[in-house]
């Protein structure tokens, strides 16, 4: 079992991710945006953390960055809505350059999820 953060600025993304986690057996946290994501993690350790890319308050990319200064052992992945769209899928690969240790672009199905956080967390 893993402590992991959820952050999505999302409710419904944020409610049903948190239970697929939750079923494979992971404690999750969850925060709205990057900045509540910050304030948990200081708080609160974690083996992963999961990051939507465009967020209020604080997007994903900046949320990273800050993750990566202070704390470049914990496993990272981004998520971001629009497979179709060149920008998002673009801004997939900078948040991997970046510090992300993988990605997914939304829509994605629960066992590509579960089978991500499986692997990096072994």
């Amino acid at each position: 079992m893993a402590r992991i953060l959820l952050i999505d600025d999302d409710e419904l993304i944020r409610e049903t991710l948190c239970m697929v986690l939750e079923d494979a057996g992971h404690q999750v946290l969850t925060a709205k945006n990057g900045r509540v994501g910050l304030s948990k993690l200081e708080q609160h350790p974690v083996d992963l953390i999961i990051s939507d890319l465009f967020m209020p308050d604080m997007e994903g990319l900046e949320t990273m960055r800050i993750i990566r200064q202070r704390q470049s052992n914990i496993k990272i992945i981004a998520i971001s809505g629009g497979a179709l769209n060149l920008k998002q899928g673009m801004l997939l690969e900078d948040a991997e350059l970046l510090g992300a240790d993988g990605s997914l672009s939304k829509p994605f199905h629960n066992r590509e999820l579960i089978s991500l956080v499986d692997q990096l967390l072994d």
